[in-house]
Order: C-alpha cells, then structure tokens, then sequence
C-alpha cells in the first residue's frame, strides 16, 4: 500500500539557483527564498519512496 505525500523546502538564494529560478515578488523587490515543491509516492509500511520524487520549482 502506497500514499501520496507531499512538502515544500526553502533552497538557499545562491547566484546559481536564482539564474534559473526567482524569488517570489514583494513591494521592495524580491523577498524570502525560492521554494522546492515535492510530490512522491511513500511506502505506508517502511515509510520509503516508491518511486522517483516529482519535483517543481516555485
């Protein structure tokens, strides 16, 4: 039996990740940290990832 589990994590502001990825938009300019979106499926019984994570960036 498997689940859908989800979470979201704050990814350090480095120059390499902001190339590619912004920061949410404020009144000042950027404001906070981008954002790593996780979706996967979880192994009820042994809690481990079934498959591959579905990752977006927001």
């Amino acid at each position: 039996m498997v689940a859908l589990d989800g979470t979201t994590m704050t990814v350090p502001d480095t120059s390499a990740i902001l190339t590619r990825f912004t920061k949410q938009a404020g009144n000042h300019g950027g404001t906070g940290y981008p954002q790593v979106r996780l979706l996967t499926l979880v192994a009820c019984g042994t809690r481990t990832l079934e498959v591959p994570p579905l990752c977006g960036w927001y």
